[in-house]
């Protein structure tokens, strides 16, 4: 399987509905680091993501990377 790209406002099918991308914003923690994150929406739920996560996604597991430069993620399917 490949690596699905989803670009923030817009959304993919992947299992039976749509999955939606937005917020994709650099976020700065308390101790000063910044991490890249995202909302992942679905009809069921909204889920704040951050690069490297897992998120299950239409009965498939997927690894999260976010480009805030380019305003998408990217989902890539854990192996089984």
């Amino acid at each position: 399987m490949d690596a699905i790209v989803i670009k923030s406002g817009h959304q993919r099918r992947l299992g039976n509905g749509p999955v939606g991308v937005s917020g994709v914003v650099p976020v700065a923690e308390h101790d000063g680091t910044v991490r890249e994150r995202a909302v992942i929406t679905t009809p069921e739920r909204r889920t704040e993501v951050f690069v490297g996560d897992e998120i299950e996604l239409g009965g498939v597991r997927y690894v999260v990377a976010i480009d805030v430069a380019e305003a998408s993620v990217t989902l890539t399917p854990c192996e089984p």
